[in-house]
């Protein structure tokens, strides 16, 4: 087997299993799962690919919005969490986290490894 061929059928894997679980992941946590598999991507690298593909956007100040298209198709999703009331401005504390569904996990190991 060609370093290739194994990179392949490490994401294959990878993206079946998270396929099986139905679970969403953060973006570091896909990109530690791809390093694992072999492939040479980090969070960073992960991101500017999600925005080079128009899955992810910049919003004012946020800097990884889904796209409607990636909402729509179901790759990816912004979840928030209410923090609590900052007690010097009087406004609430938001928290938001970017994760990534079991079928954009599948989509975007394909697209690092070239697949279709």
């Amino acid at each position: 087997m060609t370093d290739e061929s194994d990179a392949k059928l490490a994401g294959t894997i990878i993206a079946s299993a998270l396929r099986i679980t139905r679970s969403c992941i953060t973006v570091a946590d896909l990109a530690a799962l791809l390093r694992v598999g072999g492939c040479d991507i980090d969070e960073e690298g992960l991101l500017a690919l999600m925005h080079n593909e128009g899955w992810l956007a910049r919003l004012g100040a946020e800097p990884h919005v889904p796209t409607a298209r990636a909402e729509a198709v179901g790759y990816l999703r912004l979840e928030s969490e209410a923090l609590g009331v900052d007690p010097d401005t009087g406004s609430w504390e938001v928290a938001r986290t970017l994760l990534v569904t079991p079928e954009g996990a599948a989509h975007f190991v394909k697209s690092i490894l070239g697949g279709s």
